[in-house]
């Protein structure tokens, strides 16, 4: 039962954690405004905040950096799967192991493609309120 319990409370601290950026969603482009001119300030752009890539471009470079990397491990571990299938020489043992080993990889691309997609929605809602 505690299991339980500290599942629903971590699901209702992070749908809590995005009450702050429902509220303020309306108010972003004051936020990317001042951004801007600390990057000016700090030098990191120049006077024209048009040549510097904007906050949705860094986290959609972040984005595509982690799904690469899981996209990779995904190829590791279905290598890694069949390897151990084509070896097991007969062992129901491991090719049972191989054959979880490759189903939960798959499941877990899902999950990682499903999580993407609904990032994707997410942030093309936000600029959507953004620009209006």
């Amino acid at each position: 039962m505690p299991k339980k319990l500290l599942i629903i409370s971590l699901i209702i601290l992070c749908l809590m954690a995005l009450i702050p950026l429902v509220t303020t969603a309306a108010g972003i482009g004051d936020v990317l405004f001042d951004l801007d001119k600390t990057a000016q300030n700090a030098k990191i752009i120049g006077e024209n905040p048009a040549e510097a890539p904007t906050i949705y471009q860094i986290i959609g470079q972040i984005i595509n950096l982690v799904l690469s990397f899981l996209g990779a491990l995904f190829l590791i571990l279905i290598i890694f799967g069949g390897i151990t299938w084509m070896t097991a020489g007969g062992n129901e043992e491991k090719v049972k192991k191989a054959s979880e080993l490759m189903s939960h990889a798959a499941i877990g691309l899902a999950i990682v493609l499903f999580a993407f997609l609904l990032t994707n929605f997410v942030i093309f809602k936000i600029i959507g309120l953004a620009n209006t």
